[in-house]
């Protein structure tokens, strides 16, 4: 699997999707990576698995601990954005808070895209989705130590159809919690 993922020292993407893509040099990747991009390397080697996370394993961000089970819904994008709808600010405040008021829990939030798109601009497009949820619940809570991001591209479509709905199903940032053993 491959993934982009983002590192703790606060930077983030800030490049425009819009002028990535349509820039028109024969270079196909200039279309992803452009000067003015500062988007996070990209990393085919990382994933995320189900229950444990484990130093050394699949983790990521070598996060020692468990997964916790919880209720927080993704956060859904419009095609080509990584806009926040207003709508989610409320839920996004309480997951701050529940980060925050947990001093054990970190949260992992994975951005993902439909299949529309080359697969580098999705790992690119997905890691800017997860990357804007990060900020926002940072401008809640200042959690960052304890917030971690990885873009997914379209490699975990929640809906594997090809309708309008599946694609919109699939164009999300979704939640991870971990309680990090000391």
């Amino acid at each position: 699997m491959t993934a982009c993922q983002s590192t703790d020292d606060g930077t983030s993407g800030s490049g425009d999707l819009a002028n990535a893509a349509n820039t028109q040099e024969a270079d196909p990747s200039s279309k992803v990576f452009s000067p003015e991009d500062q988007s996070p390397e990209l990393n085919p080697s990382t994933s995320i698995s189900d229950g444990l996370f484990s130093k050394g394993g699949k983790n990521p961000f070598d996060l020692d601990g468990e997964k916790i089970h919880h209720n927080f819904s993704p956060v859904y994008f419009g095609f080509n954005s990584a806009s926040i709808d207003k709508s989610n600010l409320r839920p996004l405040k309480i997951l701050a808070k529940y980060i925050a008021d947990n001093k054990d829990f970190h949260l992992v939030i994975s951005g993902h895209t439909d299949e529309k798109g080359s697969e580098q601009y999705n790992r690119i497009l997905s890691e800017k989705r997860a990357l804007a949820v990060r900020e926002k619940i940072i401008s809640f809570y200042d959690i960052k130590n304890k917030i971690h991001t990885i873009g997914m591209g379209e490699e975990q479509p929640a809906s594997l159809g090809d309708s309008i709905k599946d694609h919109a199903k699939n164009r999300r940032a979704q939640f991870e919690i971990i309680a990090v053993s000391k």
